[in-house]
């Protein structure tokens, strides 16, 4: 692994919900939790994805010609920093990875580190179609220095942070996985964010594959997931209520958007009202079309044309005599 990516400033949370368009924010791929050596060597690798990720996002949103002269200005800095541009194998890495790495380091505000380091271990983690996180930058900063503390690395004086461990950080990269309705919410279980905390956006993935997991990246237990998550809800990181109970637990609804539960629970309503009219309507349009199957189709009147007799149909025995040729007359008396 390159060499660590030291943050030029730092980001402290605020309130809950408070995850908005202006944040700085990095996206990597789930799986992610269940791979490396270590929890540190996982959150390095998330960090070098979510700087190629935020390049490949500038590119895609502001063209082609942005993202170039974007690029040219973060070879300038290098260059002026004394440093070679760097460079990758091409069986390493693509060059767009590395150009992306260029241009997303600023965008989410690192210095230092290996841009070759991060297009590599992008090519190497990033998967088509694969389900992403995508979390706050300054939660990303915590829990990366929280972790680096834990590991005996001292911190500068200068930095101050809040603690975010690694088992809370896999809890957050869960629940933010899972797809956000128009609402501001998602509906998630236990069994869910156990899977999810270890890098599975499925229950029947995780059941496979869970036995082969590294030992940072352990199953949590109920008790933790529960202990985990009244503490990251305790500390404004988003809004819960529960929806529905069960015997495994029900369901909660969580929400980064809104920042008290009764937004939550007053956008749960408008959901729950809109899904009745939508129903119905759907039940009413299925009750048209089945209707509609089930009427009688009205047989075809044919209309006979004049000097054709009908055709007798198949349960009329009627046979039809040629007519005999008139009687010659007699020649002799």
């Amino acid at each position: 692994m390159g060499a660590p990516h030291p943050s030029t400033s730092h980001l402290s949370p605020r309130p809950a919900g408070s995850m908005s368009a202006t944040d700085l924010y990095f996206t990597a791929p789930l799986a992610l939790l269940h791979s490396g050596t270590s929890a540190l060597d996982v959150l390095e690798r998330c960090l070098s994805c979510g700087i190629v990720n935020a390049g490949i996002g500038y590119r895609k949103i502001h063209g082609e010609a942005a993202f170039q002269e974007k690029l040219a200005k973060a070879s300038a800095e290098t260059e002026a920093q004394g440093e070679d541009l760097p460079t990758v194998h091409p069986l390493d890495a693509t060059p767009s990875s590395l150009e992306a790495a260029l241009v997303g380091a600023p965008i989410v505000g690192v210095l230092g580190g290996s841009r070759a380091t991060d297009a590599i271990l992008y090519c190497q983690n990033h998967q088509p179609g694969a389900v992403f996180f995508r979390l706050r930058a300054d939660w990303m900063w915590n829990a990366l220095h929280t972790t680096r503390a834990d590991h005996g690395e001292e911190a500068e004086d200068s930095m101050v942070f809040k603690p975010l461990s690694w088992r809370e950080f896999r809890i957050l990269a869960a629940i933010l996985s899972a797809k956000v309705n128009t609402y501001g919410f998602t509906f998630l279980g236990w069994e869910s964010i156990q899977a999810r905390a270890c890098g599975f956006h499925s229950k029947a993935l995780f059941q496979a594959g869970k036995a082969s997991l590294p030992a940072h990246c352990q199953p949590m237990s109920r008790h933790d997931i529960r202990r985990g998550l009244d503490r990251l809800e305790a500390l404004g990181f988003y809004a819960r209520c529960r929806y529905a109970t069960g015997k495994r637990g029900g369901l909660m609804a969580y929400s980064f958007r809104h920042p008290k539960r009764e937004g939550l629970v007053a956008a749960i309503q408008q959901w729950a009202t809109a899904n009745q009219v939508f129903q119905a309507k759907t039940t009413a349009l299925r009750a048209a079309d089945l209707a509609a199957f089930a009427k009688p189709k009205p047989k075809p009147q044919v209309t006979p044309q004049a000097g054709v007799l009908p055709s007798p149909g198949p349960s009329h025995n009627v046979s039809f005599r040629p007519q005999e040729p008139p009687p010659r007359p007699c020649r002799y008396p």
